[in-house]
């Protein structure tokens, strides 16, 4: 059984530059997440939805639905901002303590999968039983300051693969592992990441992957802004997967991380 993930995000909190963000998301992200639930739905799959809790504030109504649904609701920091120190992590906590409060998560993961190792012990203090923000095989249980640490999948290439903080995407990361379990390697490969989620399978390993809303339903036409001021590095995000998605459902078993980490005795019942 494999842990899907959706960190939902707006493709407006990838863009720095965006100030009235919910007035130019227009409903998108309400739209792309009801695709998103109807999709796991027809394919009786489980996920869990990594939220940017703005969203909460902007569509409460949403999220509640996610969670009626029977989708697991984890934190993906209030307003996507990249973790680079202590402080905009308990700044971005402050924040979304109705969420937090309301929903209770156990489950994080920082923006753009950056964060620091010392910043594992404020999640710690804040109830939270594991983290996902590096890159990684999944190896032996590795507990940091009471988290789980549970790595988004790759491929190792060549070496001894690292459990270290931060570990985001990076070109160096490719030259020694596929991230195949990200969104971005979903963008590039589509259907075919199903060559490296069959290999972990056969060897009796969880696969731990994420995607994005705007790679299930496309973003507005004004998103081509936002190809150059993220850079054209990040064109894959925005090629459209839905039909991979939907091709990956149909052929493996997918669950949320909750139920995968506590079927591998990592997490109490």
């Amino acid at each position: 059984m494999n842990a899907l993930s959706i960190d939902l995000e707006s493709w407006v909190h990838r863009d720095n530059i965006i100030t009235d963000r919910k007035e130019v998301d227009n409903g998108f992200i309400v739209k792309s997440t009801r695709e998103i639930l109807n999709i796991l739905n027809r394919y009786n799959a489980k996920a869990t939805f990594f939220i940017v809790s703005e969203i909460f504030e902007w569509y409460p109504e949403l999220i509640y639905e996610i969670k009626n649904r029977g989708f697991e609701i984890a934190y993906h920091t209030y307003s996507h901002k990249i973790i680079t120190s202590d402080k905009i992590l308990n700044e971005e906590i402050k924040k979304s303590e109705y969420f937090l409060k309301k929903f209770k998560p156990i489950g994080f993961r920082a923006s753009k999968i950056f964060l620091n190792e010392n910043c594992l012990k404020i999640l710690a203090k804040h109830g939270f039983k594991y983290d996902s923000s590096i890159y990684a095989p999944l190896g032996p249980r590795v507990t940091h300051s009471g988290i789980i640490e549970l790595p988004v999948s790759t491929y190792n290439l060549i070496g001894k693969p690292k459990l270290s903080f931060p570990k985001p995407l990076s070109y160096s990361l490719f030259f020694k592992e596929i991230p195949f379990g990200s969104g971005y390697m979903l963008g590039i490969l589509g259907s075919k990441i199903s060559h490296f989620i069959k290999n972990n399978n056969k060897k009796g390993i969880p696969t731990f992957m994420f995607v994005h809303p705007w790679q299930i339903i496309e973003v507005p036409k004004s998103k081509a802004t936002n190809f150059f001021r993220n850079g054209i590095s990040s064109i894959p995000y925005y090629i459209n997967r839905k039909r991979s998605l939907e091709k990956l459902l149909e052929k493996y078993k997918f669950s949320n991380y909750c139920d995968v980490i506590t079927d591998l005795g990592l997490l109490e019942k």
